[in-house]
């Protein structure tokens, strides 16, 4: 077997593990996160952390270290094997895209773009903005096949249970398939259809001249142990260059630098002499090595700055300025949240609920791709703790289901105008039926000349997980809204207070009481109308 057929089936076997990943790591059916190990190999995601957090997080990315070791023995096998998104290119190249490529002379300012982009993240992370959401491909592909694929065939799978239920049998059309809807699924299907069409103009346009993280890998492979050795009387007959993906436009007379192979093989199985090996070849021959495509100095310079100036104008955005959005269960102070969030899509992707979403303007370029929980979608529920488990980065912390049930989020307000308790004088007791933290209680007002049972919110004891609002939502009312009113984030410490304990106990005992009077007759009732007057001082 040629060495370039063995290299498509460990491509197409690494990418079949990613589906596998992706597919059946993260959710609430599996307690095996292998999928993270994907987001801990990337040096990127590391240095982007380090710089705008200003901290090392050897626990996090310490697989990454293994793969940057393994670069500088081997080259860059990471962008010719393990990375998702150069196998699903190389795929899709080799079912379609290569029969429709035309020859297209690529400009020469093309191959200094990976270094304005790198130079850009770098820029923004430098003033603690990261924009790893929009060009860091790990995170791309994840998000891609979290909300662009796994969701939409979710909803096939249901259509086609529904369609066919009179042909299935009953423990099939009992199943529950739950139908994910996700912000944002649009774009990231696009970012990947635009990054596949890319290589009608030139074999993997987007990893030789766009990504950020082939470049870094680019970089170390400079320095690998093991080489392609051609021999010294090779005719030039331009075989290889014709078969290597990454030979650009160059002549049989220009030897392709090391740090550029994504080691295929290729050109070994292509070349007729044999005259091409892959061997241990220590040592730099700078002699033989063309001049980068890079930047000047001052070219580096000026683009870090350009990064920069993308994260001072977006931090002085109004919007950036007055939170919105309700942050999931365990999520660190906001200004180091978004430091350490890398928009890999992993919390959603456990999210049984879905309530977890992806940001886009909401609160301005730096929070783009951050997750935050939609209250119109579903709301968090309090059995659940599987984001902060799955987090490869830290922005969320692993909190036991106890602590977790602590954590305030923020809290729900009640739009009087659209309660129908409130605004109709209709009796609902949804809000207070959902809600798992006894964080509603119960009260009547005298509206219209009758007295209407309606509900108030204690702040102190609502966790803001948004169930209420989610089955307002689905309601039609949408009477409550979720804020991060009084959200309570830690870096470290307990979340737990014996204030909070002690205030849904209170709470608890005057629900008990409402129902006692509810089951008596009217001439055995405590002599008021009004039960707000058994409402300790503390909940008013």
């Amino acid at each position: 077997m040629k060495i370039s057929k063995l290299n498509k089936i460990i491509k197409t076997g690494f990418f079949l593990l990613f589906l596998f990943l992706a597919f059946f790591s993260l959710s609430e059916k599996s307690n095996w996160f292998g999928l993270n190990l994907y987001f801990r190999t990337n040096p990127l995601d590391w240095l982007i952390v380090f710089i705008s957090n200003r901290a090392l997080n050897f626990k996090y990315f310490f697989p990454s270290i293994i793969f940057i070791l393994l670069t500088f023995v081997f080259g860059r096998f990471f962008c010719g094997y393990v990375c998702p998104l150069g196998n699903l290119i190389d795929i899709s190249d080799w079912i379609w895209i290569k029969r429709l490529r035309k020859s297209v002379k690529i400009p020469r300012f093309v191959f200094a773009l990976r270094w304005i982009n790198l130079l850009v993240l770098i820029g923004a992370s430098i003033y603690g903005v990261s924009l790893l959401f929009l060009i860091e491909p790990m995170s791309l592909i994840t998000r891609f096949m979290t909300t662009s694929v796994t969701g939409p065939l979710k909803h096939l799978a249901k259509s086609m249970q529904d369609w066919l239920s009179f042909m299935l049998p009953e423990k099939w059309t009992l199943l529950n398939i739950d139908v994910p809807y996700y912000h944002l699924a649009v774009y990231n299907l696009a970012a990947i259809i635009i990054i596949i069409l890319l290589s009608l103009l030139a074999e993997r346009f987007w990893c030789r001249y766009l990504c950020p993280l082939g470049l870094l890998y680019e970089l170390m492979a400079k320095f690998s142990l093991f080489r392609m050795k051609v021999v010294e009387n090779c005719p030039h007959c331009k075989v290889c260059m014709k078969n290597c993906p990454v030979a650009n436009d160059r002549t049989s007379q220009e030897e392709i630098p090391h740090e550029e192979c994504i080691l295929c093989f290729n050109c070994i199985d292509s070349c007729p002499t044999k005259g091409i090996s892959y061997k241990f070849m220590p040592g730099i021959d700078k002699k033989r090595l063309r001049p980068n495509y890079g930047l000047e100095r001052r070219d580096c310079i000026l683009y870090a700055g350009v990064g920069f100036a993308i994260a001072w104008i977006s931090k002085g955005d109004a919007s950036s300025n007055f939170r919105k959005i309700v942050r999931p269960p365990g999520a660190i102070p906001e200004k180091e949240f978004l430091e350490k969030c890398i928009r890999c899509g992993a919390c959603m992707k456990a999210c049984p609920s879905h309530c977890l979403q992806p940001a886009f303007l909401q609160e301005g370029i730096p929070a783009m791709g951050t997750p935050f929980i939609d209250g119109y979608i579903a709301g968090c529920t309090p059995e659940c703790n599987l984001c902060g488990q799955v987090c490869p980065t830290g922005a969320l912390r692993k909190l036991p289901l106890e602590e977790k049930q602590f954590a305030k989020m923020g809290m729900v307000e009640v739009d009087k105008s659209r309660c129908l308790a409130w605004a109709h004088g209709k009796e609902c007791l949804m809000c207070d039926e959902i809600c798992p933290y006894n964080a509603i209680y119960r009260d009547t007002e005298i509206i219209d000349g009758k007295s209407v049972p309606v509900f108030h919110v204690v702040e102190d004891v609502c966790m803001g997980c948004g169930l209420c609002a989610a089955k307002c939502a689905k309601d039609g009312a949408r009477a409550l809204k979720l804020y991060p009113l009084g959200e309570l984030r830690k870096s470290k410490g307990s979340y737990i207070t014996k204030h909070v304990k002690d205030l849904r106990e209170k709470i608890n005992d005057m629900d008990n009481f409402s129902a006692k009077q509810d089951d008596k007759s009217p001439q055995q009732k405590t002599n008021t109308d009004n039960l707000f007057q058994e409402v300790p001082e503390d909940l008013k």
